[in-house]
Parts: C-alpha cells; structure tokens; sequence
C-alpha cells in the first residue's frame, strides 16, 4: 500500500489541483474579513474546530473522488480485492494531498490574518485581550471552511487533471496507463 501511495505521488496531487488551491484560498480571504467568523472561531472550543476541519477534510477527499469518477468498481479486468486496493490507494493519496494542502492554507491564512488583520480591531470584535493563539484559531476555523470552497473549486477541474494528478497507476485492458505511455507506440 506504501508503494502504490508512493507511485501515487501526494505532491503531484496538491500542485495538480490548482483550482481546487485557488477556492480554497479564495473562500479563506472572503472568511477573513468576517468579524462573525472571528467570533464563531473564538466560541468554539478545540474539539468542535477539530471536528469542522475532519468534516471539511473529509468531504473534499469524497467530493473529489465522487466528481471525478476515482472510484474503482470491479469488473472483468479488476478483482474485487484488487478494485479496494485501488480505491484505498486512492483515498490515502487525496487524502495526504488535501492534508498537505490544508496546512498550506493554515499557514497562508496565519499569515494573513495577522497582516491585515490589527489586534485593536480583534479584540474590539472579541471583547477580550487577544494574542497569536487567537489568530491560530481564526486561520483554524476560515481554513476549515476554506476547504469546502476548495471543492467546490476542485469541480472545475478537467476529470483527466485530477485522475492524473490523484494517481499515476491506473489498471486499463491494455495494461497500466504509465506502462502503455512509455512503450513505443505500433506504427510510429
């Protein structure tokens, strides 16, 4: 399993879903002048954020492999077990992809948020003295909710851009689709 993730490449996957960035960048940038947001991201404890950001996570691993048809379903060339092993490759690339991915975005939105953002203005919003913690948390809660926008994001892409980016071995009748790229075509 090791090996396919690794023949997966995880990195391609992030740089390969360039829209998918731009949403999600887009949502956070939109999130961070919402005072509402600053205030919702200061009532909720550290379990309901953690619990926001896997939901987030989450959806846009299935929302990737949903959209762009990721999912392997077994047939005359694919056993079963060999459709799961497909599938949980899958899910395991898009899923160090999106992580890698989030926490780009969490640090992008840190970084942000404490750039535009001055502590006057916060804690004149959250009515308390506010330190670094308090934009940590804020860039928690917008990247989470940045992540459903970078799905959304992730549907305009081309169907071949994520299947090449979420994974490099994909089974076809004529053999593996980087095996089949690399021989020399008949006729040529």
């Amino acid at each position: 399993m090791t090996g396919m993730v690794r023949a997966n490449r995880p990195g391609r996957a992030l740089l390969g879903l360039s829209k998918l960035l731009v949403g999600a960048f887009g949502t956070a940038a939109f999130a961070l002048t919402t005072d509402t947001i600053w205030q919702i991201g200061d009532a909720l404890g550290g379990l309901r954020l953690t619990v926001i950001m896997l939901l987030g996570l989450t959806a846009l691993v299935a929302w990737l492999i949903v959209a762009h048809d990721l999912w392997e379903k077994p047939d005359r060339e694919t056993s079963a077990d060999l459709a799961r092993l497909f599938n949980l490759g899958t899910v395991l690339t898009l899923t160090l992809a999106t992580a890698v991915s989030y926490v780009v975005l969490l640090v992008g939105t840190v970084l942000a948020g404490a750039l535009l953002i001055d502590t006057s203005v916060l804690e004149q919003t959250l009515q308390r003295p506010t330190s670094f913690s308090d934009y940590l948390t804020l860039a928690w809660i917008t990247s989470s909710l940045a992540t459903v926008g970078g799905a959304i994001g992730s549907g305009l892409e081309n169907e071949e851009t994520v299947r090449a980016a979420a994974y490099g071995y994909h089974p076809e009748p004529g053999g593996w689709r980087d095996e089949k790229e690399r021989q020399p075509h008949a006729g040529r």
